[in-house]
């Protein structure tokens, strides 16, 4: 995994994107995720990240992420024209760990990019909501 500066790994997922340090559910005869972290396999795109009150994807910024559902993801990130994501570069992709609850998300668990975001999905759109760095952030992703 290409080693991002503290605290942008995980807005790479996040996806970005991008949930409480908590190991998620597995089903004991092929490891695949089960109860709250279930809901969450797949690949999302987002519509809206919002970090300090500005609204990146508005302004050009593209990510999608997929969390599979043997607890890694990955995510893919272009259009980062002030480098928050990609450390200072425009385009970049990011894998590693994630672990959920019913209502967090935590990527990289146990890392100097460890971040835990809230989540909700309605659907087939899921909304984060976190901090990182000091800086508020809240995304909107659409199952693709």
């Amino acid at each position: 995994m290409r080693r991002a500066a503290p605290g942008r790994s995980a807005t790479a997922l996040i996806v970005a994107l991008a949930i409480v340090a908590v190991t998620p559910g597995c089903d004991d005869d092929n490891g695949e995720l089960t109860g709250p972290a279930a809901e969450l396999v797949g690949s999302w795109t987002a519509t809206s990240f919002v970090v300090g009150g500005i609204d990146l994807v508005a302004g050009g910024l593209s990510v999608t992420f997929n969390l599979a559902d043997d607890g890694t993801y990955s995510s893919t990130v272009s259009g980062d024209a002030v480098g928050v994501f990609c450390d200072q570069a425009a385009n970049c992709t990011e894998s590693g760990n994630f672990e959920a609850t019913s209502s967090s998300i935590t990527f990289d668990p146990g890392t100097e990019d460890e971040i835990t975001l809230s989540y909700s999905i309605d659907g087939d759109t899921l909304t984060v909501s976190g901090t990182s760095d000091g800086e508020t952030i809240s995304a909107t992703f659409q199952r693709n």
